[in-house]
């Protein structure tokens, strides 16, 4: 039984592992449960300001694609208590380059491989609440 448990809690410790590195910088309010996903801020109708930007970090133990990294983004846009998410771009970014050299006989050759991650930037925006007076 005690050898199960330890199983058990070894992978789960490899399965979050997995997951895509978040960094956010920014203002914390309450969590919120519903988060809005905008790709152009042109699109937003209500009245806002900003609270914090984000952009994941990977390297090649983490799961890299982008479907993952925006489930990770709004998952941490909803425990900081954003209203909103503007995804603003993504790219590839080179983390690794292997070279190798073989060949006899003067006949050599030279191969190239590079280790990429997917880099996706995102600001967090509070809707403005109207007041009464």
């Amino acid at each position: 039984m005690k050898a199960q448990i330890l199983t058990i809690a070894a992978l789960l410790v490899i399965l979050s592992s997995c997951s895509p590195t978040i960094n956010y910088l920014g203002n914390n309010y309450e969590p919120s449960t519903h988060v809005e996903i905008f790709f152009n801020e042109n699109d937003i109708e209500k009245e806002y300001k900003t609270m914090g930007v984000m952009k994941n970090e990977g390297d090649s133990f983490e799961n890299n694609d982008l479907e993952s990294i925006k489930e990770e983004m709004l998952k941490k846009a909803r425990e900081v208590g954003a209203d909103a998410i503007i995804f603003q771009g993504f790219g590839d970014k080179v983390v690794g380059e292997d070279i190798g050299y073989g060949g006899t006989d003067n006949a050599g050759y030279v191969r190239t491989s590079t280790d990429t991650e997917k880099v996706v930037e995102a600001t967090l925006i509070k809707y403005k609440t109207v007041t009464f007076k």
